[in-house]
């Protein structure tokens, strides 16, 4: 026989009844599963991070034995895969072996894969689990929200709840059920969603344009916060920003764990990074109604453009209005070193920058004013910075920079110090207005090597020193205007490194009429026995102007020239006519 009753009197011993007959007296009254209507339930909720939390509730298991939580448990999931997902799930077990006899919460980890599961139940002679949550953990992510949890205690296939003396409700069959219409509700809404959506991105396409922008950049130092964005289009106000951490994304504003707050140019993390960690920034920007209609037929007019360019590729950037100058440098650093958002380009790339709007320029970009290291408003060239041991001047890479849609630069300079608009070597610029003045000792446009401008207006207005380019460059259809007070006054000079080629231009250059300096619009210096010098259909007048003068239009002291076709105010002072050395064809004199 295999009868077993109970409870009955002991008498002198002879009943005696344990843990495992109490509970079997209570297995069978009612189904296994969690009891519903006291306290919380076992309800999982999302904490903050990888946290979750199992808050208060009682169940039972098959065997009679129970479980009750009387306070908040807090888990912590391991971290995310970088690759795939998997399904964590958390259970309740009932743990029958002689070195346990205990029911426990416990966290089992899933498998990542590319269709994870869940992991198995343990249901044996010794040991019963049940399931009261699934954690879907997706790659790359480091927040588990309230949508990666699945409660399925409802489900008596892996869970239930507690029904009563008989099984009254299968609640495999209402799991189901609910399922069944979640998931049509799902289907229903996710059609209703991308139909809203097709409509939108029709919308969009003829109201809205949309741009996007990136950066990559690592931590320099050790527990470091504050890391430049280094995007300057970026607008807080307007934009959005994504901020990912090694491939994880972070939230802005975010109180606890990983977050972050931004300005135009930096964020501040909530918690500090090791150093050499990569984060990555994406801007989207945006331009509504009618003007992104007038932007984008701007954009269509550059695409055509860029075709005839040979499909040079373009960067666009708007000027905000703040330390604009300091902006484009860096862009134009990062270009010719291949770092930054500009990574891993070709050795011999070619860009254009168009600057589009008007700049700001707060502070300069360089140098540390001496003589001998100007401080320079603009770091277009390629640049040997003595100050941060940055130096591009081997750089093979090409970069342009087109001012056409921008409005007139205004620079100005502070008594003592030497200062130069454009630093570097290889510098080319296209549709630029600027004017250059103020107090400083000597000023000058250009002080690298084969500077290229184009359709260009320049003017500047100096208490010393003033000189435009100092080591030759083409200029084709510029206009430069060009005075000093006190000294010497250049507007365009070979010095025998680089030619010196002016076309279809108009130059008019004085100084102070006391002055002993010369005042020259073109200038061959003496002894620069390799100095080539070709200036063609050029404008060089001579205007009556009080307190000013013009020594000479054209001087060339050494060297190889050409003048062709020019017009000039005085005639030009060259020290040899032998046809081995210069030419001098068709040039008009016209002394007012």
């Amino acid at each position: 026989m295999a009868l077993l009753t109970g409870y009955y009197n002991s008498l002198n011993g002879d009943r005696k009844y344990n843990a495992e007959t109490m509970a079997r007296y209570f297995s069978g009254l009612f189904t296994r599963g969690v009891l519903q209507n006291y306290k919380e339930k076992f309800v999982v909720t999302a904490n903050e991070g990888m946290k979750v939390k199992i808050p208060t509730g009682k169940a039972f298991f098959s065997d009679g034995k129970w479980i009750e939580n009387t306070a908040d448990i807090i888990l912590t999931l391991d971290p995310s895969d970088v690759v795939l997902n998997r399904i964590d799930r958390i259970v309740l077990r009932n743990d029958k072996n002689e070195n346990v006899r205990n029911a426990s919460v416990i966290l089992k980890k899933g498998t990542p894969g590319s269709n994870p599961v869940a992991p198995a139940l343990e249901n044996n002679t010794y040991i019963e689990e049940l399931a009261i949550c699934d954690i879907r953990v997706n790659k790359l992510v480091e927040t588990i929200t309230q949508a990666n949890i699945t409660n399925t205690i409802a489900n008596s296939e892996v869970c239930g709840y507690v029904t009563g003396l008989i099984n009254q409700v299968d609640t495999s069959e209402l799991y189901m059920q609910y399922e069944t219409a979640y998931q049509q509700f799902y289907a229903q809404s996710e059609e209703e969603f991308n139909e809203w959506f097709k409509n939108l991105k029709e919308n969009i396409s003829t109201s809205t344009l949309l741009r996007q922008y990136k950066s990559v950049t690592k931590t320099t130092i050790q527990d470091q916060k504050v890391i430049d964005i280094n995007i300057p289009q970026f607008n807080p106000l307007l934009d959005i920003l994504d901020v990912y951490i090694n491939g994880i994304y972070i939230n802005e504003g975010q109180e606890q764990g990983q977050g972050y707050t931004a300005t135009e140019t930096q964020i501040t993390l909530n918690l500090p990074l090791d150093i050499e960690q990569d984060v990555y920034f994406v801007v989207f920007k945006s331009i509504e109604g009618e003007k992104a209609i007038e932007v984008i037929e701007i954009v269509e007019d550059l695409q055509e453009e860029v075709a005839i360019l040979n499909k040079i590729n373009d960067y666009i950037y708007y000027a905000n209005g703040i330390d604009d100058n300091e902006k484009i440098s860096r862009l134009a650093q990062d270009f010719y070193s291949a770092r930054g958002k500009f990574a891993g380009i070709n050795e011999n790339a070619q860009m254009t920058i168009k600057v589009i709007g008007e700049l700001g320029i707060s502070s300069v970009s360089g140098g540390s004013g001496s003589f001998g290291d100007p401080l320079i408003w603009f770091v277009l060239g390629k640049y040997n910075d003595i100050n941060t041991n940055t130096d591009t001047t081997e750089s093979t890479r090409k970069l342009t920079f087109d001012f056409s849609n921008a409005q007139r630069i205004f620079m100005g300079s502070q008594e003592g110090y030497s200062y130069v608009a454009f630093g570097g070597n290889d510098i080319n610029i296209i549709g630029l207005q600027m004017v250059l003045g103020g107090e400083g000792s000597s000023l000058y446009w250009f002080n690298g090597l084969n500077v290229y401008c184009r359709d260009c207006m320049f003017y500047m207005n100096a208490n010393e020193i003033a000189i435009g380019s100092s080591q030759g460059g083409t200029f084709e259809r510029c206009r430069i205007s060009l005075t000093s007070t006190s000294q010497k006054a250049i507007g365009l000079q070979s010095n025998g490194t680089t030619i010196l080629k002016v076309l279809d231009c108009e130059l008019i250059v004085y100084n102070g009429s006391t002055v002993t300096d010369e005042s020259i619009a073109i200038l061959g210096e003496a002894n620069k026995t390799e100095g080539v010098i070709i200036v063609e259909r050029c404008n060089i007048p001579l205007r009556a102007r009080g307190g000013y003068k013009q020594s000479q239009t054209i001087k060339v002291n050494s060297g190889f020239y050409s003048l062709v076709s020019n017009t000039l105010g005085k005639a030009p002072a060259l020290y040899s006519t032998e046809q081995d050395k210069g030419t001098n064809v068709g040039t008009l004199i016209i002394s007012k």
